[in-house]
């Protein structure tokens, strides 16, 4: 009796009638958000040589960027990318959250530092490679 590999799901094609330059705006908009999230990492984590400790990974339906476990309590923080709104989880248990429409990245990082433990590192900007 053989085993089959577990089938994958066909890749994705991109749509030929969406210009690659039609959405510049949301792209940038998705890149200042997802720095946000590698903030946190990068305050909470140990740095790792190759900076992985702040990468992100898909939530297991895909709807939402999420960072690696954050700390013992499996405290994370994820980008809807539907609504873009930030999440701090707890075990994967919803928090607390804060739509990004509208706002700026001041008060993105507010919010961070304020719905955060109060005994963790603040969250700032840094430089990413």
């Amino acid at each position: 009796m053989t085993s089959e590999p577990p089938s994958r799901p066909a890749p994705t094609t991109p749509n030929p009638r969406i210009g690659p330059r039609s959405l510049v705006r949301e792209r940038m908009q998705l890149h200042y958000a997802a720095r946000l999230l590698a903030s946190t990492a990068q305050a909470f984590c140990d740095a790792a040589a190759d900076d992985s400790h702040s990468n992100l990974g898909l939530d297991a339906d895909g709807s939402s960027l999420i960072t690696h476990p954050l700390d013992a309590h499996g405290r994370a923080v994820s980008l809807e990318l539907s609504s873009l709104e930030l999440v701090w989880s707890l075990r994967g248990m919803e928090r607390v959250r804060f739509s990004l429409i509208g706002e700026t990245m001041v008060a993105a990082y507010a919010w961070l530092n304020a719905s955060k433990p109060h005994s963790a590192p603040a969250i700032i900007e840094r430089e990413f490679p």
